[in-house]
């Protein structure tokens, strides 16, 4: 986890260090006592009105943000509110960051980069990383110093690179996204005979009577979405450490209770080699992938509730905001998100509206216009594109590393092993 300095009592002002020089020659000998007694009001004035619930001062700056980083997050936010014991806001955002904020990947503030504390090795190591950094260092930079490349690195990093979900190398501080998980939290599984695969960190899961052939195809169609390139790391790290934490999985069932109940796929419905459809094996792995992942780590963008960037793109696509945001009878001419399924509340709209969208870029819809169009109307990209902009732009944007192919279930990236309870 990022290294953030904590206290007030570390950070000295211009004016403060400037009292300090003045003062120096007074700091020696007998007198020296005396003098810093003096000095101590002044070094930590900006301490004094800043105190937490459970006494710990924060800087202005270093209050700012936490204080933004608790804002910047709706569920922090609402968590924050309903907490009981801590009323500083600062305190709350830096006890939520140290404990959970870092592993999920959360965001932190423009105001928090002053306090990233990483080495002048590991701002080298960054801008040596990627050649088109070290292109335009070199064609900025006539005096080529490592002091120029460091500054250079951390203004880059600070302005873009967030951003751009640019990483540090291993051991350096990267406040943006967390380590990838390499292995699975262990599953419990219940039934003799159940099944499990590890994919980047999430379970999938099958009961007796899902036969291994097509608990490997989901586990591969599930890799496939994580990671397209075929090359064995995740292509969003974030996302895959924030489904990891949040124990995200799936259960494949042939009609019994699944050993994952977070998202189930039916075997009848697993058929490979076939598109959307019969196979309902890309939408529900789907659901997963943007359920308990991409919603969490990204919560403003893609957070399933009012007011983030999918749902109001949703809002438009369903002709505005309907009733309590539950699917309606009757939607308004000129909407083409139309769900009408009485038990999926707003945050299952959200997730649904995810599916339609990305699988009809991907081309997985265009066989079947007519049969979907009373529920969703823009079955190709260029549909999505042209009618429904703002999700085409949400879907597509490089920040987030979003699949824009769809899976074959021909995957050899890493490993898929079958684990077997006893």
């Amino acid at each position: 986890m990022p290294k953030i300095l904590r206290y007030c009592d570390l950070i000295v002002t211009p004016y403060q260090k400037l009292l300090i020089i003045m003062l120096k020659p007074c700091l020696v000998g007998n007198k020296g006592l005396f003098a810093l007694l003096l000095l101590l009001p002044f070094l930590f004035v900006a301490c004094s009105d800043n105190k937490s619930s459970s006494g710990v001062s924060f800087s202005k700056e270093l209050l700012t943000c936490y204080e933004e980083y608790v804002d910047l997050h709706g569920d922090i936010k609402t968590a924050f509110k309903a907490d009981q014991k801590i009323t500083s806001k600062a305190e709350y955002g830096q006890k939520h960051y140290e404990g959970v904020g870092a592993a999920e990947g959360r965001e932190l503030p423009k105001s928090c980069h002053a306090y990233i504390d990483n080495s002048d090795g590991c701002w080298l190591a960054y801008a040596n990383t990627y050649p088109d950094l070290l292109d335009n260092f070199v064609t900025n930079y006539p005096i080529q110093t490592d002091k120029q490349k460091i500054k250079f690195a951390k203004t880059h990093y600070s302005l873009f690179g967030v951003t751009e979900q640019r990483t540090f190398p291993n051991g350096c501080s990267n406040v943006w996204i967390p380590p990838p998980p390499k292995s699975c939290t262990p599953l419990s599984l219940s039934e003799s005979g159940g099944t499990s695969i590890c994919v980047f960190g999430v379970q999938v899961t099958g009961t007796a009577a899902v036969p291994d052939y097509k608990l490997l195809y989901a586990a591969k169609i599930m890799a496939e979405y994580l990671d397209q390139d075929n090359n064995g790391v995740a292509d969003n790290q974030r996302v895959t450490s924030t489904l990891k934490s949040r124990g995200a999985c799936l259960g494949m069932t042939a009609g019994e209770e699944p050993e994952c109940l977070k998202q189930g796929l039916h075997v009848s419905e697993t058929i490979p080699g076939l598109l959307p459809g019969p196979n309902a094996a890309f939408e529900e792995i789907l659901h997963v992938i943007s359920e308990f992942g991409y919603a969490h780590a990204y919560p403003s963008v893609f957070g399933e509730r009012k007011g983030t960037s999918i749902a109001d793109a949703m809002d438009t696509a369903r002709g505005g905001y309907q009733g309590s945001g539950q699917p309606v009878s009757a939607y308004p001419a000129g909407a083409w998100y139309t769900y009408d399924d009485p038990t999926c509340d707003y945050a299952c709209m959200v997730t649904e509206y995810f599916y339609w969208g990305l699988t009809s870029m991907m081309g997985a819809q265009a066989h079947r216009c007519s049969e979907i169009a009373p529920e969703w109307g823009l079955c190709n990209k260029n549909l999505v594109k042209e009618k429904d902009p703002a999700l085409y732009g949400l879907l597509t944007n490089p920040a987030y590393n979003i699949p824009q192919r769809l899976p074959d279930g021909n995957y050899s990236g890493i490993p898929l092993t079958i684990v077997r309870s006893e």
